[in-house]
């Protein structure tokens, strides 16, 4: 992940936006979107996510979400993770959306002048991959 990020920082790209299933979630958040280790602990521990006085609950920890601007050089690039539904794959089209909005009100990529790929917002969608090996 950290190659790829840094080849964004180098380029024109200002914002990416991500969406994932559940396993090594916790790590990109803790690794990457500088999430707060004993925020995500407290969450571990089952204490509560608003005070007392108000009647709510939170969500599950692996639904988190967070965003930064990572720094290369002089450039930033602004980084944000979505939610990630019980069903994982839900959130594809929610940030294939996301993306396609941002690159219109930025008139970035299709919307643009020249009708060309975008240069200054990525998607990113990471997925868990199973592989099965057979004893021949």
């Amino acid at each position: 992940m950290f190659p790829l990020l840094l080849l964004c920082g180098q380029d024109n790209l200002e914002q990416l936006v991500m969406a994932m299933p559940h396993r090594g979630r916790l790590n990109l958040l803790t690794g990457i979107f500088n999430f707060s280790p004993a925020r995500m602990f407290s969450k571990i521990k089952g204490n509560p996510d608003f005070p007392a006085k108000y009647v709510a609950s939170g969500d599950v920890l692996s639904h988190l979400i967070a965003s930064t601007n990572l720094k290369y050089g002089d450039k930033s690039v602004h980084l944000s993770l979505l939610y990630n539904p019980s069903h994982l794959e839900a959130v594809n089209p929610v940030s294939m959306g996301k993306t396609r909005a941002k690159q219109m009100l930025s008139a970035d990529g299709d919307y643009g002048p020249n009708n060309e790929f975008s240069d200054k917002i990525l998607n990113i969608q990471l997925c868990q991959v199973k592989v099965l090996i057979k004893n021949a």
